[in-house]
C-alpha cells in the first residue's frame, strides 16, 4: 500500500513536469543579463580547464600516482568519488541557478554551459578509472558495485544536463533525471548485484591473468556470505573450479548456509521471492550431489 501511494504521488508529479513548454521557451524573461552569465560561465571554464591540465597527472596517473602521493588503492577512489560528487553538484546547481535568472540565451551561454558539463565529464571518467584500479585489485564489494551505478547514472545526467542546455529545457531537467534513475534501478535488478558480485569475485579467483601483481588473490569468503541468497547459485555452479587452497573454506560457507535453511520448507505466496528460490534450489542441488 505504501509502495502503491508513493508511486501513484511520484507518477502524478512526474506527469505535471512533463508538461513543460516548448523547447527554447521560458515562462518569464529573467533579472540576469546573458552577457553577464555567458561571463561567469566562461570565467568558470577556463578554471575548470586549467585545473584538468594541471591535475591529469594525478586524476588519471594510476599507479604511478598511488606510488608518488603515498596513498592506498581505496583512498584514491574515494577521493576521485566525492570529488565528482561535489563537481556534479555544483555545476548542476549553477546551471539550474542561471537558467532559472537569466534574461535569454545566446550561442555563446549555450557553447560555454556546454563546455562546463564536458569539462565534468573528465572528472568523471577520472572518477570511473580510479574506482577501476581499485576493483581490479581487490574485487567486487556492493560498495563498490553500487558505486560504479552511481557513476553510470552521473553518465546520463551528464548527457541528459547537454541536451537540456541545447533544447533551453534545463529548468525542466527533473523529469528526465528521476526516469534515468528509475531505468537504472531497474536495470541494476535485472543484473542481481549479489549474483553479479560473488560471480565476478570467483571468477577473478578461477582465472587470474590479467590481475595486477599487487592484486588481492584470495578468496574473500565471509564477503560472499554476506551476499546473501542471490550470491549461492554462482558459488555453488562454481565450486568445482575454485582453487584448492579456497575450496574448503568455501565448502564452510555452502554448508553453513545449508544448514541455516529449511530445503524442504515450500514458501508462502505472499512471501515467495525470487533469490531466495534460486538459492533453495542450488542448495537443494548441491545436497544431492554431496551425498
Amino acid at each position: 500500500m505504501v509502495a502503491g501511494i508513493v508511486a501513484w504521488a511520484t507518477g502524478g508529479a512526474l506527469w505535471t513536469m512533463s508538461r513543460a513548454p516548448r523547447d527554447g521557451v521560458h515562462a518569464s524573461p529573467g533579472p540576469l543579463a546573458a552577457n553577464t552569465a555567458t561571463v561567469t560561465l566562461i570565467i568558470i571554464d577556463v578554471l575548470f580547464a586549467v585545473f584538468v591540465v594541471l591535475q591529469v597527472a594525478y586524476l588519471f596517473g594510476g599507479r604511478d600516482t598511488l606510488d608518488a602521493a603515498g596513498i592506498t588503492y581505496s583512498a584514491y577512489a574515494r577521493r576521485g568519488f566525492f570529488e565528482l560528487i561535489a563537481v556534479v553538484a555544483l555545476v548542476g546547481g549553477l546551471l539550474l541557478g542561471l537558467d532559472l535568472v537569466v534574461r535569454g540565451r545566446g550561442r555563446h551561454y549555450v557553447a560555454a554551459a556546454v563546455a562546463l558539463l564536458l569539462l565534468t565529464g573528465a572528472v568523471l571518467v577520472s572518477a570511473y578509472y580510479r574506482l577501476d584500479l581499485y576493483q581490479r585489485a581487490y574485487g567486487w564489494s556492493e560498495l563498490r558495485f553500487y558505486a560504479f551505478a552511481a557513476i553510470a547514472f552521473l553518465a546520463i545526467a551528464l548527457a541528459i544536463g547537454v541536451w537540456s542546455v541545447l533544447r533551453g529545457r534545463m529548468a525542466f531537467i527533473a523529469t528526465p533525471l528521476a526516469a534515468a534513475a528509475v531505468a537504472v534501478g531497474i536495470c541494476l535488478n535485472l543484473i542481481g548485484p549479489s549474483g553479479y558480485i560473488a560471480r565476478a569475485n570467483l571468477v577473478r579467483i578461477i582465472d587470474p591473468t590479467g590481475l595486477p601483481d599487487d592484486a588481492q588473490r584470495s578468496l574473500d569468503v565471509w564477503s560472499l556470505w554476506q551476499l546473501g541468497d542471490g550470491a549461492m547459485p554462482d558459488i555453488v555452479a562454481r565450486y568445482d573450479a575454485v582453487p584448492q587452497s579456497d575450496r574448503t573454506r568455501l565448502f564452510d560457507v555452502v554448508h553453513q548456509y545449508t544448514r541455516s535453511r529449511d530445503l524442504s520448507r515450500v514458501p508462502d505466496w505472499r512471501g515467495w521471492n525470487l533469490d531466495r528460490e534460486r538459492a533453495r534450489a542450488a542448495l537443494a542441488e548441491w545436497e544431492r550431489v554431496r551425498r
